[in-house]
């Protein structure tokens, strides 16, 4: 007898979930509600299209499980600052959309043994690093790419954790350290 446990632990539920949420996520930089954004070059949202098509695609066939997580974090975030900046919802609200963002990204993982208190951390350590961002005064790209570096160095962690190995460990901090040092050196310091 399926239980709802069984059927949201399913691979399929997953995959659908993940989805929805990369095509949401995608349709929402397109028409980004502030107006202003990055979103306005036409450049950008095709780019985020392909990216997010490449994402749904890697999602269904588990070969590549670093691309969806990175773009679904981003795009995520992005989406979460845009609410928190533009439109002035309460940051209470955000960390719960937050919440739910990071629990359909976090089964794409495809850790083979539970891990819950890492899901915890996860979401506490992403909860600190979006807080932290919020309050410095950049634009909302730059805060969306380094969360997305954090989920990243977070996922090669609990990656080389499940497998037991921490060989492939170091590639993730140095692409990490690498990303964040370009996103330091263009940034521009101001909204």
């Amino acid at each position: 007898m399926l239980t709802l446990k069984k059927v949201l632990k399913s691979s399929l539920t997953i995959n659908i979930f993940s989805s929805i949420l990369a095509i949401f996520l995608a349709g929402f930089f397109w028409i980004d509600l502030s107006g202003q954004g990055a979103s306005d070059n036409l450049l950008t949202r095709v780019s985020v299209l392909i990216i997010g098509a490449v994402s749904i695609y890697l999602i269904w066939t588990r070969l590549f499980p670093t691309l969806p997580i990175l773009y679904m974090t981003f795009a995520g975030c992005y989406f979460l600052y845009q609410l928190l900046f533009s439109r002035s919802w309460p940051i209470y609200f955000i960390m719960i959309l937050l919440f739910l963002i990071l629990w359909m990204v976090f089964p794409i993982f495809h850790i083979k043994n539970n891990h819950g208190i890492y899901f915890f951390l996860l979401v506490l350590s992403l909860f600190e690093v979006f807080l932290v961002l919020s309050y410095w005064l950049v634009n909302p790209i730059s805060r969306s790419l380094i969360m997305a570096i954090t989920a990243y160095l977070f996922g090669g962690w609990l990656i080389s954790l499940d497998q037991k190995s921490t060989k492939g460990l170091a590639n993730y901090f140095v692409f990490a350290g690498l990303a964040f040092a370009i996103i330091l050196l263009t940034t521009r310091w101001g909204i």
